[in-house]
Order: C-alpha cells, then structure tokens, then sequence
C-alpha cells in the first residue's frame, strides 16, 4: 500500500492538491489507485472550483493498465469518463450534462502507460519505471483517455539534485525531463521512484510532494 500528496502551485498561487491511494486488490491480481485532485480556478473577477476523482486498475504482476475512470466537476458541471482495455483495444466512454459517446481507439503494442494531464501521479508512475532502469533516455507510448489519443513521451535522466518539499524539508532526487513536441515537464525522482517535484515552466505548473505523513487537505 502506497500514499502521498502534492501541492499544486500556478506561479505564486496554490491552485490545490492532489492526493493518491495504491493498495492491492481482494484477490490479489490487481493494483488499484485512487486519486483526488481540488483545485480554486480563479478568471478574471469570477472564481470556480475544479474537483476530480479518479480510479487506476493495472495488473499486480505486469502493471499492465486494465482500467481507468474518471469523475470530474468543473463549474458546477459534472463529467465522466471511463476507459476497459480488451485485447488489443480499448473501449472509452464519456458523458457530459445528461448524454454519453462511446469509442474504440487501438492500443500501442506491449508496454504503456495511462496519461491524464490533471493527475500528475502518473508521472511518478512512469518516471517511477524509468528510474529503476540503467538507461539514459527512453521513449514511452501513453493513452490520453479523455482525448483518446496517443502520445510518444521521451524520458531523459540527468544529474542528482537537492530539491525542497512543501514543507521546506530537503530531499535529494535525480532530475528527470519528460516532454513531447509540445510539453517539456522537469521532474525530480528519489531512489524509491517517487515524485518529489515537477516543473512545466510554460505553463508556470509546480507539484511539490508533501512530507509523507501529511496526505490530508488541510
């Protein structure tokens, strides 16, 4: 069982948090992760709240993504989303004020990795990966439900740093670069693969992980 939780900074505001939950399933052949994002959404004079529930199914043994849905308010208007991988598809289904479409996408063969832009926990997922292997950059292929795309992410180690926790604790990661042709993120990784910060400085976007035994929203 695994939890943590991030500040979630837009410039010089605290936009929110996000928090997760992995624990193993009943059975024992499934790895479950639930994950809640609150964010104050402020445009111009006019404020709104964004809040978002998400649930993760990966094979215990592969970490292979089985399942991912998503339930999210924006505004007062709520969306849903859900994503079954079956064989060499997967199946993705949204709804919004009341009515729903469905779609099938073809998945990348063998290995990738769920991509939702609003929970940064899966990229301590897939950075997480990537840093227990002995190799300076590799490319990764990850789904993007809500858009029902494809996306090819390269994944660059660099030197080890000291970066600051919420708290103003230090603790010491290896810097990483995560980026496409649109979107560099610059993200910090500890031994054990867990996200202690990330940076997308076009979009002035800093995650900054809370000390382990603060995972509540206050």
């Amino acid at each position: 069982q695994d939890k943590a939780a991030f500040d979630v900074w837009q410039g010089n505001s605290l936009l929110g948090f996000e928090k997760y939950e992995t624990y193993l399933s009943i059975t024992g052949d499934s790895l479950i992760t639930w994950s809640a994002v609150e964010y104050n959404l402020t445009a111009g004079q006019a404020t709104g709240n964004f809040a978002k529930e998400s649930v993760l199914i990966d094979g215990a043994l592969d970490a292979y993504p089985l399942f991912y849905q998503t339930r999210e308010v924006v505004g007062g208007e709520s969306r849903a989303m859900s994503m079954t991988v079956i064989d060499t598809t997967a199946q993705i289904f949204r709804e919004s004020s009341g009515s729903g479409v469905g779609s099938v996408i073809e998945i990348p063969r063998g290995r990738f990795f769920i991509f939702d832009p609003s929970i940064y926990h899966h990229i301590e997922i897939l950075l997480g990966r990537f840093s227990r292997r002995s190799v300076e950059s590799r490319r990764y292929q990850v789904v993007v439900p809500a858009a029902g795309t494809i996306l090819d992410l390269r994944a660059v180690r660099g030197e080890e740093e000291t970066v600051q926790l919420s708290d103003g604790t230090e603790r010491t990661g290896v810097k990483m670069e995560l980026s496409d042709d649109l979107t560099k993120f610059e993200a910090w990784v500890d031994e054990g693969g867990r996200l202690l910060r990330l940076e997308a400085k076009a979009q002035g976007i800093k995650v900054i992980r809370r000390p382990d035994e603060k995972t509540s929203d206050s």
